[in-house]
């Protein structure tokens, strides 16, 4: 039988159509990613809980971090509040230096007076300390309005003895999407001040090129009877300020050579209005405050714990493969007559294939990425074959 004369028409017609959808579906595919948080966008939330559930637990407390906390009990009585009270951490300072700690850094912001006097008592700890101190600063890369004049004036008293590092976080965002002020990123060297982290691990261990700018979290250890620390922060050494302070009063019995000796000694804040933070571990847990954070990525830095992912070129290039693939198995006769099943195997091999990377090589699959541009394939694959049986029955 011979070929109606307006065949070639339809052919192309139907190649028109094909390439539209297959455009229209890229473009969907894109806003998918870019545009819709779901909740803190697709690759985040799927990370975020691949992290709460899957990380690396630590196996023993670690031996060369202590953490010493500045928390509302703590300034219950004291006469300032914000800033905090810098007597109290100029005694904290000299207890910390005295107990043989490595390195002292101070996770707290000066950049307004609160004291004249208690002030000078800081520098002149600070100047005393028989051990590097690591104080930490605000630069224009901080949201918060800041004094830079009077940090600088107040560093310049200590600029012969401490280390300055900066304390930002990075936020991720772009023209298209506002942060959703989880801290995921390592906060690293800007390329003139180091970051906090950094500044304590120097310079016995400087920080490595990381594989990607992602923080290797740890997974807290159980609690230890001893310790008072706030949920989830056990896999430290961690003390609270006033018992610093009170440690050589009659009866106290606090062995501060024993817990703090030789150790990388971070003293903040855990206090419940300022200075605390989402985490890919608050999926499952609290919001951890700052110090605690530096303390993760001093311990990464320390231990050479690395979390591996693409970057955005790699992750569109899964996304277009599974595409491909799910067009593939969409366009098979198993599909039609299986679909469901077809797709659930699909979703469970993802899931299956990013645990397995993830458990195994700490790599973070895009799943995300590959989920949607495989379930968009799969339907554009099932499209096309039902056109392709419509046209062969014209």
């Amino acid at each position: 039988m011979a070929r109606p004369p307006h065949r070639p028409a339809r052919r192309l017609h139907h190649y028109v159509v094909k390439a539209t959808w297959m455009l229209i579906a890229c473009l969907v595919f894109a806003a998918t990613y870019f545009l819709i948080h779901g909740p803190e966008g697709p690759q985040h939330w799927s990370s975020d809980l691949m992290i709460a559930y899957g990380a690396q637990q630590a196996e023993k407390q670690d031996d060369q971090i202590a953490l010493i906390y500045v928390t509302d009990r703590t300034l219950k009585d004291s006469a300032s509040t914000a800033p905090v009270d810098r007597e109290l951490l100029a005694t904290v300072v000299d207890k910390a230096g005295k107990a043989g700690a490595r390195v002292i850094g101070l996770d707290f912001v000066f950049d307004h007076v609160s004291n004249g006097s208690y002030d000078d008592k800081l520098a002149a700890a600070i100047n005393a300390a028989p051990v590097p101190v690591v104080v930490g600063a605000l630069d224009q890369r901080s949201a918060a309005a800041y004094d830079a004049k009077w940090q600088g004036d107040y560093f310049a008293k200590i600029k012969g003895k401490a280390k300055f590092a900066h304390l930002y976080f990075e936020d991720e965002r772009h023209w298209l999407m506002n942060s959703d002020q989880v801290v995921r990123a390592l906060p690293l060297s800007d390329g003139a001040t180091p970051s906090f982290a950094e500044a304590l691990a120097a310079p016995d261990k400087p920080a490595a090129a990381a594989p990607s700018a992602l923080l290797a979290w740890l997974l807290p250890v159980p609690q230890i009877d001893w310790q008072r620390p706030p949920a989830g922060v056990d896999m430290f050494v961690t003390l609270s300020a006033e018992d610093v302070r009170d440690s050589d009063k009659p009866g106290t019995t606090l062995p501060l050579d024993t817990l703090l000796g030789g150790k990388r000694v971070i003293i903040g804040g855990d206090l419940s209005d300022r200075d605390q933070h989402l985490t890919p571990l608050s999926v499952k847990g609290p919001i951890y405050p700052g110090a605690w954070i530096h303390a993760q990525v001093l311990s990464q830095i320390l231990h050479n714990r690395h979390l591996y992912a693409l970057t955005l070129p790699g992750e569109i290039a899964i996304g277009l493969i599974c595409f491909a693939l799910g067009g593939m198995i969409g366009s098979r006769q198993i599909a039609e007559h299986y679909h469901r099943l077809t797709e659930l195997t699909c979703v469970a091999g993802l899931v299956l294939l990013t645990w397995l990377s993830f458990r195994y090589t700490h790599f973070l699959f895009p799943f995300s990425f590959a989920f949607v541009g495989g379930m968009i394939g799969i339907v554009t694959g099932h499209y096309f074959r039902l056109r392709e049986r419509a046209y062969r029955l014209i």
